[in-house]
């Protein structure tokens, strides 16, 4: 197939590098059914008019570059259990804090709407 490929772009471009995702995974379509290689006689043909498009669309650009350097603080070891520890006692807090702090809201609209 990259053979193929190639072969075809020569005449369009100096030299071509073709890359997969290489996970051999397919793609699902609305029928269910994809199987592998159903359009690879297509995809040298078809690969070369997107090609050609690209290339008749090319123009010049001004590019520019910089660079900076930040101090980033990134999830490390032990980390990670300490943001599933934290996570798993709020929300063991929660269930009992959430309904009890709903039941104080209720009850405080009820007195206002009483003492309106």
């Amino acid at each position: 197939m990259r053979e193929d490929i190639v072969e075809k772009l020569r005449d369009i471009v100096d030299e071509s590098v073709i890359l997969t995702t290489d996970n051999h995974s397919v793609n699902i379509t609305m029928d269910g059914f994809n199987p592998v290689g159903s359009a690879i006689k297509n995809i040298g043909s078809v690969s070369r008019d997107v090609v050609k498009e690209a290339v008749n669309d090319l123009e010049e650009v001004e590019i520019g570059g910089h660079s900076r350097t930040i101090r980033i603080k990134v999830t490390g070891r032990g980390n990670t259990e300490k943001l599933a520890s934290t996570v798993n006692s709020t929300l063991s807090i929660l269930k009992y804090a959430a309904p009890a702090s709903l039941g104080a809201g209720v009850l405080a609209c009820g007195l206002v709407v009483m003492l309106l």
